[in-house]
């Protein structure tokens, strides 16, 4: 978890004009989309995208999220797997407890 921290934050540090007013902003975070995936999607004003998706049950689910391109994106979190995204809706498989967050850059 601490890696995964300094990673977040490197992120922010490096990629700062994703965290700013101007960033286009779509999230589900509700109490009621606890059991099905809570995800934020970010795109900044320069087109670099982020998608964070978590899954807060004990369980593997498939979460519906949507992104704002179709093409390549990177886990940011691991440096070694993409996903191939064919549709700006798209499902993505997040394990118990666990989150995704995807980038349109490495």
């Amino acid at each position: 978890m601490y890696d995964a921290d300094i990673d977040l934050l490197e992120l922010r540090a490096s990629h700062s004009d994703i965290c700013v007013s101007s960033t286009n902003m779509e999230w589900k975070v509700a109490q009621t989309d606890a059991d099905n995936g809570r995800y934020v999607s970010l795109k900044s004003i320069t087109g670099k995208g982020v998608v964070a998706v978590g899954n807060f049950t004990d369980q593997p689910i498939n979460c519906t999220v949507n992104f704002q391109s179709t093409g390549t994106w990177y886990n940011y979190l691991s440096t070694e797997e993409t996903l191939t995204v064919t549709s700006q809706t798209q499902a993505v498989t997040v394990p118990a407890h666990g989150y995704r967050v995807y980038t349109t850059f490495r």
